[in-house]
């Protein structure tokens, strides 16, 4: 299939993402870029570019040897509207857009845009070196709803093995919940995915998910493959929230989609597309009303070896798009060339355009109409 466009947009070569492994995100020198629809006329294409600066410790705008920079294009023809850059740390850097405004996060700093990129208001996070103190932070992360409604901020402790939780609406000016998380030990808080009610996440072993309400510390494990003995063996490496009562996830032998109550609503066969894609980014795509999810799976070859376990080598990544009012697969799209360095994708809000970022590489394409 044919992009609608394709254009040279990064300016670096970030990491080696064709040995990225699950915690590559360790590995890397810097974040990896990404991509964000604005809008459905709007894309964002953003990275973090080196400066030769030294960098300042009291604030990166003062100076700072990366920056971090948004190129934002015409998705309907390739045309560069406009780019704009702040100072940024090599680690913590990302944009992400809500229904009201763009959230752009530079280490402690995260500033609160309008769509006309106008600020209109900044956070500062303070650094607490006390590790045992609650609102100590080692890794926080920025989470936002399908919709766009909806934003949550965690911040997890590693000695306390608590987070902390805030939910806010979508330009961050008005709270909704606040509260600590620590009476779910099973529950693996790192990688998680919200709605506009609540969380889903995956248990510690990686067989389960487990969905939660905002405020509440009372956790349910959706135990798909045992209620449900005719489905799919189960694995939960990414549950995914596509609306309030909907989540998707992928395993070794089907997508899913299932209800928050634990019923399979979906199943779609993926042959030998075998792996879900460890991207830095993100495994899904969801648009803005919730219809279509696109998800990005690796084949991977293996070879056996006579005096050692066999290894396995990444043949191919293809996009799967699905429409879930239809209830089936609308797209299926072989990424070529094969990514080696960065890789990302985004649907637009309408579901209509699929950008995928490969490498230095921007492309759009059109998503069939059923």
């Amino acid at each position: 299939m044919a992009p609608l466009w394709k254009l040279e947009v990064l300016q670096q070569d970030s990491n080696d993402f064709g040995n990225r492994t699950s915690d590559a995100s360790m590995q890397v020198p810097r974040d990896s870029p990404g991509l964000a629809f604005l809008d459905d006329s709007r894309l964002i294409v953003y990275e973090a570019v080196p400066t030769g600066e030294l960098s300042s410790r009291a604030n990166p705008d003062i100076s700072s040897a990366f920056r971090l920079r948004a190129t934002v294009i015409d998705p309907a023809s390739g045309k560069i509207i406009l780019t704009k850059d702040w100072g940024a740390r090599p680690y913590g850097s990302s944009i992400q857009v809500t229904r009201s405004g763009i959230l752009v996060h530079t280490g402690e700093v995260l500033r609160i845009l309008s769509h006309d990129f106008s600020e209109v208001q900044r956070w500062t996070y303070p650094e607490i070196p006390d590790s045992n103190d609650p609102k100590h932070c080692d890794q926080r992360a920025i989470s936002v709803s399908p919709t766009g409604d909806t934003v949550m901020v965690s911040c997890f402790n590693y000695k306390l093995n608590s987070s902390h939780l805030d939910v806010w609406n979508s330009n961050l000016s008005k709270s909704k919940y606040s509260w600590n998380e620590t009476t779910q030990p099973e529950v693996y808080l790192h990688s998680h995915s919200i709605s506009d009610t609540g969380i889903a996440a995956m248990d510690r072993r990686q067989q389960n998910m487990a969905v939660t309400q905002f405020g509440s510390t009372v956790w349910e494990t959706l135990d798909v493959g045992t209620n449900q003995p005719e489905s799919p063996v189960f694995c939960a490496n990414f549950p995914t929230l596509v609306r309030d009562t909907w989540l998707v996830n992928v395993c070794s032998s089907a997508f899913l989609l299932v209800s928050t109550d634990g019923h399979v609503l979906m199943t779609d066969p993926l042959d030998k597309m075998d792996s879900p894609t460890h991207s830095p980014n993100r495994n899904f795509a969801i648009s803005q009303n919730g219809q279509r999810v696109a998800v990005s799976l690796d084949s991977k070859e293996v070879r056996k070896h006579s005096r050692s376990e066999g290894s396995a080598r990444r043949v191919s990544t293809h996009l799967v798009i699905y429409d879930l009012h239809l209830r089936q697969r609308v797209l299926n799209l072989n990424i070529t060339p094969l990514p080696e360095r960065d890789f990302d994708f985004a649907l637009s809000p309408d579901g209509s355009k699929l950008a995928v970022l490969n490498d230095r590489s921007v492309s759009v394409f059109s998503v069939p109409v059923q």
